[in-house]
């Protein structure tokens, strides 16, 4: 059997620019490592319209298109495939009980979930990002393949100053930010620079951002930022602030931004139960039971990441290893 992909059915259609998503990220690479065919065409379940290389599934019950050769489903809403059209399919976040996806889309990946413990994907290649997903879908851990980062972030030179700097990085929402850790943050811990990309519209968020401003706090805020604008602003006491609260959801989550925090030199303070499981942790502050945030400032005082560092760290959290990585499942399942 072939088993290069033909065929994308995700819930967007095929990116015009380079888009950082797991998806989007695994697509790319395994289609250097031509496991995936160029062009491959794309299936899609959100808004848009129909295309050459991009069909419209549609949103209430959408399917892989009959017939379509050597699929790689990317997204739990798609129904109905089975082991004669499907070679991969990755799972990533629990989108059953993600706060920003909708209540209809939820109820399909609950019964993607559900068919997939039970033994429905049989004689497919089933990943997904983290064991907390592994368990969810009745999976071993051998299928947790964890996010990545490109390659090119860690030869980005730095240039910012020795400030203590913090950046936090959106977008916040209620449900999956924390709150009183993001307030706590920006209107009390020591910062000379607080840098806030793509805040979001959360009125809860917005109304730290007002109250940090009023206080006179060194407070900035950017639509987005991209890497190199924060390779820019990075220096030796330069931190990152992931305030997530922990739940079912988070837990369900391979935190991107600490991947690409620590690839651009960034230290990162994050909740401890969400730290990734294969990245060393002392490049963090773990805030939790036990930690004391009167102590970050010492910490960022105490140690930074060299750009030795930041090349290994890429080396082995790359998304071109994730990607080999799935290959060679993809190789093993066909000839299985």
């Amino acid at each position: 059997m072939d088993a290069r992909i033909e065929s994308i059915a995700w819930a967007i259609q095929s990116p015009s620019r380079k888009v950082e998503t797991r998806p989007a990220r695994l697509v790319h690479e395994l289609t250097l490592l031509d496991v995936v065919a160029k062009p491959a065409a794309h299936q899609f379940h959100g808004r848009g319209e129909t295309s050459e290389r991009n069909e419209n599934r549609g949103r209430w019950h959408p399917v892989p298109r009959a017939g379509a050769k050597n699929v790689a489903v990317l997204s739990p809403v798609f129904q109905g495939w089975s082991r004669e059209d499907v070679v991969w399919a990755d799972f990533y976040d629990d989108w059953s009980i993600a706060p920003d996806i909708n209540l209809w889309h939820r109820l399909l990946a609950t019964m993607t979930y559900s068919r997939i413990r039970q033994g429905g994907a049989r004689g497919v290649v089933v990943t997904c990002n983290t064991p907390y997903m592994a368990a969810k879908l009745g999976l071993g851990p051998e299928s947790v393949v964890a996010n990545g980062v490109d390659c090119t972030i860690a030869h980005l030179p730095s240039g910012g100053d020795d400030r203590r700097r913090l950046i936090v990085l959106g977008h916040l929402f209620k449900g999956r930010t924390d709150i009183e850790l993001l307030r706590s943050a920006l209107l009390e811990w020591p910062f000379d620079d607080i840098v806030i990309g793509a805040p979001g519209t959360d009125p809860a968020v917005l109304g730290i951002l007002d109250a940090s401003i009023s206080a006179n706090r060194p407070v900035r805020t950017f639509a987005w930022l991209s890497s190199e604008e924060l390779a820019m602003m990075t220096g030796v006491r330069t931190v990152g602030l992931v305030p997530h609260v922990v739940t079912d959801y988070t837990l369900s989550q391979d935190l991107m931004k600490v991947y690409q925090l620590l690839a651009l030199g960034i230290k990162v303070i994050c909740p401890r139960l969400l730290w990734p499981n294969g990245i060393d942790d002392s490049m963090a502050f773990l805030h939790g039971i036990g930690s004391d945030p009167g102590a970050v400032d010492d910490w960022n005082n105490a140690m930074s990441i060299s750009p030795a560092r930041r090349l290994d760290f890429v080396a082995s959290h790359s998304w071109k290893s994730r990607a080999s990585k799935i290959a060679q499942l993809i190789t093993q399942g066909a000839y299985a």
